[in-house]
């Protein structure tokens, strides 16, 4: 292995760390944040499984995008579209004999390499591509890229919408 391989080899594997610790860090702190209050989107969901369905809607269809910028929404659903079947592209690099359960995805790498074929021009050399995702891997914790582990945590989105049923007094109010 010549030390380019081994540099970017551990470059990678430390990036991956960074990712997993910071990720699980925020994480720990957006479900350790006290959220004393019920904020429901009107209307708001009755029901625990209401909260979960419309936290499905909203964290894998993008609900409110829909609604507020359609193109936007589009345009958002088939770049996440397109890096999940990169992921899973990837993925079955991982095991010495693929799984037959991800063989089918190589019927697309034909079609995926001519709409790709630009950007490759574009990046000009592997190196570039795989330093800029290690870097934005590493990154993504700490920045605004986190977005997508806050949205379990939303205190519009994770509330059960009761208020108007049952009065919710706060531990602080009970002590007077």
């Amino acid at each position: 292995m010549s030390g380019l391989s081994l540099f970017y080899t551990l470059f990678a594997y430390v990036a991956i760390g960074i990712f997993l610790y910071g990720f699980l860090i925020r994480i720990w702190k957006y479900a350790t944040a006290p959220s004393p209050w019920k904020i429901p989107l009107t209307p708001g969901p009755v029901t625990s499984a209401d909260v979960a369905y419309r936290t499905v809607q909203e964290g894998g269809f993008f609900k409110s995008l829909f609604y507020s910028n359609r193109i936007i929404w589009l345009d958002g659903y088939a770049m996440y579209l397109g890096l999940a079947l990169v992921l899973i592209n990837h993925f079955r690099f991982f095991f010495t004999p693929a799984p037959a359960s991800l063989s089918w995805i190589t019927t697309f790498e034909a079609y995926a390499g001519f709409i790709f074929l630009l950007p490759l021009f574009y990046l000009l050399i592997f190196i570039t591509h795989f330093s800029l995702v290690t870097l934005l891997l590493s990154y993504s914790p700490f920045g605004k890229l986190m977005h997508a582990g806050s949205i379990f945590f939303s205190p519009t989105r994770d509330k059960i919408g009761d208020s108007w049923v049952v009065r919710h007094i706060t531990p602080w109010a009970l002590e007077g």
